[in-house]
């Protein structure tokens, strides 16, 4: 929902069967609708790229979800005939990498800049093309290659080296980009026999995507209001995050603690903040409190190695 509203790179890690590939999947039903230029923009992409299904407008945000195999050009863009990649087929929706690190690090490699900028050049000896790419990563990952690593229930095979080079494929500066790094654990026996066991086969807990899809609605509207051009909140550029954005006295102390005790760099204590305003707008509140900053914090799970 985090991510959602506020239009965060997102990492889950976890075992295999917690839920990351389900959770990954249902990110475009609580996304708010594409306004007419949005589709306009989203459909001429698709479009050079020739999978405009009988050239009608694009209604629903992209989902594209390439295999760990891709190529760079198939990823980012190119080829002999200049063609959008799959990061920019993903404009304006989501771009799904599943088993993060079984891709090669060079092609990660490659996201990091348009994932800063939101859009791709392609350059050519007589030719550049531009593709925009403003997209929510989505991202997930084993904690290790059996997958098993950190399991209260299954022991891991891997050795030390073995979790070491995993996790070397990922360069720190894309980790760095990535918002939200969420630890998934394994839903218990009890958690996923509950909807059978009530009454109306459904927990009264539950929310639909339409629910949440009213939540983040409203929180982008808070940032329409308030941002420079209406831009979500991972978008605002840092020389404006001073002018835009209200820490309450708490708040900054704790933001404060959090840089020297984590030893964040400077784009990731901005990433931390960006986080936060998104969950006071989902909050409804102007100002971000030290709760916010907090909770924001439980969300940089690679800081903590």
């Amino acid at each position: 929902e985090i991510a959602a509203a506020g239009g965060h790179n997102l990492c889950m890690v976890g075992p295999p069967g917690a839920g990351k590939s389900l959770l990954a999947s249902c990110m475009p039903g609580i996304l708010p609708e594409l306004t007419p230029a949005e589709a306009l923009e989203v459909s001429m992409i698709a479009s050079v790229a020739g999978t405009l299904e009988g050239g009608r407008l694009m209604r629903t945000r992209p989902f594209r979800a390439p295999h760990h195999s891709a190529s760079m050009p198939a990823l980012v863009g190119g080829g002999l005939r200049i063609r959008p990649g799959e990061v920019s087929l993903a404009h304006l929706g989501v771009l799904f990498l599943d088993e993060l690190a079984e891709f090669r690090r060079s092609v990660l490699d490659q996201l990091r800049q348009p994932l800063e900028d939101g859009e791709v050049w392609i350059h050519r000896a007589r030719q550049r093309t531009r593709f925009p790419c403003r997209i929510t990563l989505v991202a997930a990952a084993n904690p290790c290659p059996c997958g098993w690593f950190g399991d209260p229930e299954r022991s891991c095979s891997c050795g030390e080296g073995q979790r070491r080079r995993y996790w070397g494929r990922l360069s720190g500066p894309l980790l760095d980009r990535i918002d939200l790094q969420v630890v998934m654990r394994r839903p218990s026996s009890a958690a996923l026999t509950a909807p059978f066991r009530a009454h109306s086969g459904r927990s009264t807990s539950d929310e639909s995507s339409a629910e949440v899809r009213a939540r983040v609605r409203r929180a982008r509207s808070h940032m329409a209001a308030r941002n420079p051009g209406g831009c979500c909140n991972s978008r605002i550029a840092g020389g404006l995050l001073q002018q835009v954005l209200q820490l309450e006295g708490e708040a900054l102390e704790v933001w404060e603690a959090a840089i020297q005790h984590r030893q964040l760099s400077a784009r990731a204590g901005a990433r931390l903040l960006r986080v936060a305003q998104t969950i006071a707008d989902l909050n409804d509140k102007a100002s971000i409190c030290a709760t916010a900053i907090a909770e924001a914090l439980t969300y940089r799970s690679f800081d903590q190695g």
